[in-house]
C-alpha cells in the first residue's frame, strides 16, 4: 500500500512538506493520483509508520488536509518509459 496526504491547495502541501523535513520524516511531493481524489494537484507520499507523526504535525502547525488515503501500489512496467 502507498499512503497519500491530500490537500485543498498546494500551499498546505508545501507547508506540511517543510514541517516534515524539519522533523526528519520522509515525505515525497507527488502528483495526486486520480483514483484518490480530484483535489489539489499535489499530495505527499508518506510511509505507513509516519501517519501518526504526520497527524500530530498537521494539528501542531494548523495545516488543512483533506485526508490520508491508502491505495494499493500499481506496478506497471511500461509506466514512465519513453524509449
Amino acid at each position: 500500500m502507498e499512503y497519500y496526504v491530500l490537500f485543498p491547495n498546494h500551499n498546505n502541501g508545501l507547508h506540511l512538506y517543510r514541517s516534515l523535513k524539519k522533523a526528519q520524516i520522509k515525505a515525497t511531493i507527488v502528483p495526486t493520483p486520480r483514483r484518490a481524489s480530484s483535489c489539489c494537484g499535489i499530495s505527499l507520499l508518506i510511509p505507513k509508520d509516519a501517519i501518526d507523526v504526520v497527524n500530530q504535525c498537521v494539528k501542531a502547525e494548523n495545516i488543512d488536509i483533506i485526508d490520508i488515503v491508502a491505495l494499493p501500489k500499481i506496478s506497471n512496467p511500461l509506466r514512465d518509459k519513453f524509449c
